[in-house]
């Protein structure tokens, strides 16, 4: 039997910019890649990435689509950056829009860093907190190369 199908596409929630930084414990901060926020949606081994206003660029991120289906998912619905890694590990946006444009794709990788969709259910209810520690269960025995967490820092 199926599950139910993911959604065909969930708008992000995006940065805010802010004059100070809030106060309290109630905040999470994250780190700022410098890449293409890219969503990934996977039903039933069929992988389609998307940019944040719903653009379909699965075609620009090839190497991406097997490390999707190595997760081995039904179907999911991920949030993240898709990035190029410089050999200091640090991302830099020109080298990955040179990177796609050339079709070199040894230094792209898709940092993962919120959980919308998963196995027929909605993940988007549920607190921030709670998807990305599912999400890094998830991801942390996974020997995908190119599906990486952002959460180390976190949990």
């Amino acid at each position: 039997m199926k599950s139910k199908s993911p959604p065909e596409f969930i708008s992000p929630q995006l940065a805010e910019l802010v004059e100070q930084v809030p106060e309290g414990r109630n905040w999470l901060h994250e780190i700022k890649y410098d890449g293409y926020r890219t969503l990934c949606r996977i039903e039933n081994g069929h992988v389609k990435f998307l940019t944040r206003h719903g653009l379909d660029w699965t075609s620009r991120y090839e190497v991406l689509i097997d490390a999707a289906k190595k997760l081995k998912l039904q179907n999911a619905f991920f949030d993240g950056e898709v990035v190029c890694l410089d050999q200091n590990g640090r991302s830099d946006f020109q080298m990955l829009q040179n990177a796609l444009s050339e079709k070199n794709y040894n230094n792209i990788f898709y940092f993962v860093f919120d959980l919308l969709f998963l196995n027929g259910k909605n993940w988007c209810h549920k607190t921030l907190i709670e998807r990305k520690k599912h999400l890094k269960k998830l991801l942390q025995h996974s020997k995908n190369s190119r599906f990486l967490s952002s959460l180390r820092i976190l949990f």
